[in-house]
């Protein structure tokens, strides 16, 4: 996301391997770079991980970095998919673009809780597809 080396690197590596890959990742530099390349794109946006204000992941580190209830997983998914914001940590609304919504699969009880997050994403009329390169994009 803000790491151009970083960036570069994965961007090399779809362009030798596949440039159908749907590049997968949070809006940044990464994403900027693979468009200005023709390559399809999805956002993330990340259902149980807090954002700061400035639209990064709160650091793994800090005791803040998950969220850890798994109603405001449910609630914050709905929110990414159907007006593209998140609440961050300092209770400020932010916009965050989102074609795809994560949930860890590490976290207690991931199936369950992706079980929930469908089903509330569907309750919300949002429509489950896979991604896939928009056409005319290769």
């Amino acid at each position: 996301m803000t790491h151009e080396t970083y960036a570069r690197g994965v961007l090399d590596a779809v362009l030798a391997f596949d440039q159908e890959l749907v590049v997968v990742c949070q809006e940044g530099v990464l994403t900027a770079m693979a468009r200005e390349h023709g390559l399809p794109v999805a956002v993330i946006g990340f259902a149980d991980r807090n954002y700061n204000d400035d639209g990064t992941l709160v650091d793994r580190r800090h005791p803040d970095a998950l969220v850890r209830n798994a109603d405001l997983v449910v609630e914050r998914a709905v929110q990414l998919a159907t007006k593209g914001t998140v609440t961050t940590v300092s209770g400020t609304e932010i916009p965050v673009p989102c074609d795809t919504v994560l949930v860890h699969g590490d976290t207690a009880g991931s199936v369950t809780l992706a079980r929930r997050v469908r089903a509330a994403l569907e309750a919300a009329g949002v429509t489950i597809a896979p991604f896939h390169a928009p056409a005319g994009v290769r």
